[in-house]
């Protein structure tokens, strides 16, 4: 299976609640907060509709239904038809009202994230980027140093997504090395846990995205869909 992924910032969502599943909706039902809710449900949609067109199934409200995306281990979503595991690895991700999902073959644990580009602050970058990172980000002019800050800072957090790890570990220690040929390649090594893991990166709008993997992908050249 070749990794998938859909980038969204839709304009609405269904009112009606059909096509979350009973245990979504309970969960929703917890949230107290309007953006947290919002979130939930904008990442389910778009998650829920990207596995129907991926695996051939109806986008009918009921059908989507019968989707769930439940948490994992540390989190980590996971993909259930009918209650059964959907025979794939997901991995999903929010910034400023836009979503991103991927998906990838059962046992690649992809991760994803998706950045707003923003400035970023020097502390910001003498706490989480190594030595290596700031002298790369050095060389960059100071137009394009905010989307290098934030492009680093996206990479660390697919990879540490795909460790399922979490932010547990010293991000310095999570080095990132984009490909020399000027292509859109990402290699994230983190030493101290023997770790290397390969994957890519992509931008859309003013949002930058990236995908890591620790197993070898075919890489996708574009998100499958972005509106």
């Amino acid at each position: 299976m070749r990794p998938g992924l859909t980038f969204e910032v839709p304009r609405s969502l269904p009112r009606e609640t059909t096509w979350l599943s009973k245990g979504e909706r309970a969960r929703l039902a917890s949230m107290r907060f309007p953006r947290r809710r919002h979130d939930f449900r904008l990442g389910r949609w778009t998650a829920k509709r990207a596995l129907a067109r991926r695996f051939g199934l109806s986008e009918s409200l009921p059908s989507l239904g019968e989707i769930e995306i439940r948490a994992g281990e540390r989190g980590a979503p996971r993909a259930f038809l009918g209650g059964e595991a959907m025979d794939c690895d997901v991995s999903l991700s929010h910034r400023q009202g836009a979503v991103l999902f991927a998906i990838g073959p059962r046992g690649s644990r992809v991760g994803c994230d998706v950045e707003w580009i923003e400035e970023r602050s020097q502390a910001f970058v003498a706490t989480f980027l190594s030595a290596a990172e700031r002298r790369w980000l050095s060389g960059l002019s100071p137009a394009a140093r905010s989307g290098g800050a934030n492009l680093l800072w996206s990479a660390k957090e697919s990879a540490l997504k795909a460790l399922g790890t979490g932010l547990d570990v010293d991000l310095r220690q999570v080095e990132v090395r984009l490909s020399e040929d000027a292509g859109q390649g990402v290699r994230v090594v983190i030493p101290c846990r023997g770790e290397s893991l390969s994957g890519c990166w992509g931008q859309q709008g003013d949002w930058l995205w990236t995908l890591a993997s620790p197993v070898p992908l075919e890489v996708p050249t574009m998100p499958m869909s972005a509106r």
